[in-house]
């Protein structure tokens, strides 16, 4: 399968020193927004439930389960539909801007045009444009997500799991954007590598940062909610900073918030207003050798987006800038 990625490589965190007292007055915010219980409460007997939390959310919950061939078995009772309204609302979910610092691939060869590639240097939001135009986030996808509580009791939440189906990464296009980058604030992780994994801590820095490896990836310190829950009265709001991570796969998932309230824990689902979100791993981590078509922009191509220059070897160059 062909495919095109837009790529952006890192430099040095040039600009990491400028950015700690932004970073630090947004974990104080997250904080005060999210209460946390220090120990969580002993695990209750589960029982399935879904709480409807949007309009794609409740379509999906009341799509009718395909009928199977009729047989002269009488049917099983069903459970009646809970009449209970749902612990949580999923009032923000957001995808985080990446900046000029990104890498972007998709599944298929594309040829921009020079217009196409105008718009993408002049828009405002180039995270948008390349999204419109089918592209996935490399390595890592950040969503910021916001939810509230919605019981007359107080709820706790005392799990969150992706639920991810992977196969290999695309590798059709790369679009490539070189800069200094910045290192956000993210609380929680999910290592997509591993199947439906739970929610894991980030280690962090003196100055509150996400610590992250040569590859830029964010160190996962264990489960997040193993010795911790999130308790919330009505109204009040949770602030979760996601990233989701893979090394070896393309990855659609959805989020499920395991609450416990009443009793019975109750999982809500999250996503993008019905549909999962999606993240690849690079084709080619040391080059650009495994895509069909690579783009480059930032500090790679100062004169605006262009498309790289093939070798023998399948591996991609910078665009020659014109002199002018």
């Amino acid at each position: 399968m062909a495919m095109v990625v837009f790529a952006q490589r890192n430099t040095r965190r040039a600009g990491n020193q400028a950015l700690v007292v932004s970073a630090v007055t947004a974990f104080a915010l997250a904080a005060a927004a999210v209460p946390f219980a220090t120990e969580a409460a002993p695990g209750p007997p589960v029982k399935e439930e879904s709480g409807p939390v949007s309009p794609s959310a409740e379509a999906a919950a009341d799509r009718p389960t395909p009928s199977k061939t009729p047989s002269s078995e009488a049917p099983s009772p069903s459970a009646s539909p809970s009449a209970s309204p749902s612990p949580l609302v999923v009032e923000l979910v957001q995808l985080d801007p990446r900046g000029d610092d990104f890498h972007w691939a998709m599944a298929e060869p594309a040829r921009f045009t020079k217009k196409q590639l105008a718009e993408l240097d002049d828009a405002e939001r180039g995270d948008e444009w390349v999204r419109g135009h089918s592209g996935v986030a490399v390595d890592s996808e950040q969503i910021k997500i916001v939810l509230r509580g919605a019981h007359p009791e107080p709820v706790t939440i005392i799990g969150m799991r992706a639920r991810s189906t992977c196969r290999e990464p695309l590798t059709g296009t790369l679009l490539t954007s070189p800069n200094a980058g910045d290192s956000p604030l993210s609380p929680i992780a999910f290592d997509l590598d591993r199947p439906n994994p739970e929610a894991a801590s980030i280690a962090k820095d003196e100055f509150g940062n996400p610590v992250t490896d040569a590859d830029w990836y964010v160190k996962m310190t264990g489960q997040y909610f193993r010795k911790r829950s999130i308790t919330l009265d009505r109204g009040e709001r949770a602030v979760f900073q996601v990233y989701a991570q893979t090394r070896r796969h393309y990855c659609e998932f959805t989020i499920e918030a395991s609450t416990l309230v009443d009793g019975a824990v109750i999982r809500t689902r999250i996503d993008r207003k019905g549909e999962p979100f999606t993240v690849t791993a690079s084709a080619s981590p040391k080059d650009y050798s495994g895509y069909r078509e690579v783009y480059f922009g930032g500090i790679a191509s100062p004169k605006g987006w262009r498309l790289g220059r093939p070798t023998r070897s399948g591996d991609w160059l910078m665009p020659v800038t014109s002199r002018g």
